[in-house]
């Protein structure tokens, strides 16, 4: 089963992650994120409702696809945010940086 379902529309797409753990698709999340963006993907959204756990290569991904998609005037966006995981995102001051609902 895969465990990044892709919805994309033109330059939108919206990203379902379907594993409470992210160190097994951090990789692949990248890649995904990367492969988006460099396809003139510029409104990204994250769907995180299922993780409990955020890998700190996936929490880089996240991070450098936010970088990477804010200098061609786009966003990413995480939606479905846990408590636990808006938690994670102060303790490194990310709320202010990312978009996240």
């Amino acid at each position: 089963m895969d465990k990044i379902i892709i919805n994309q529309s033109g330059h939108n797409a919206v990203l379902t992650i379907l594993s409470s753990q992210t160190d097994d698709i951090a990789e692949d999340l990248k890649k995904t994120l990367d492969s988006l963006i460099d396809d003139k993907v510029t409104q990204i959204t994250l769907d995180v409702k299922q993780i409990h756990n955020l890998h700190t290569l996936a929490l880089g991904a996240i991070v450098f696809a936010h970088r990477n998609i804010t200098r061609v005037n786009g966003t990413l966006s995480l939606v479905n945010v846990t408590p636990e995981l808006l938690q994670l995102f102060k303790t490194f001051g990310l709320e202010k940086v990312l978009n996240i609902s």
